[in-house]
């Protein structure tokens, strides 16, 4: 999903940044960088290894709040 949404960015010379390379955007750095996480695989990897009794989506969207309001302050 989040493939096909950064192609289609692309693909229409769409202006947007894009967090979330799967090991090297803004998301993968954070969580490599705030839980220790390898980013080796993914960060889709790395939530799913890391949250084995939770569902994926619902760890991704929780992830996902917490580092918007992270990447939101001024010196983040």
């Amino acid at each position: 999903m989040m493939f096909g949404y950064h192609l289609a960015l692309q693909v229409h010379d769409v202006d947007e940044a894009f967090e979330f390379h799967r090991g090297s955007g803004g998301f993968a750095s954070w969580l490599s960088r705030t839980r220790g996480w390898s980013m080796a695989t993914g960060w889709d990897a790395a939530v799913m290894e890391n949250f084995p009794g939770e569902p994926p989506l619902d760890a991704f969207f929780r992830l996902v709040d917490e580092y918007r309001e992270f990447a939101g302050h001024p010196g983040s």
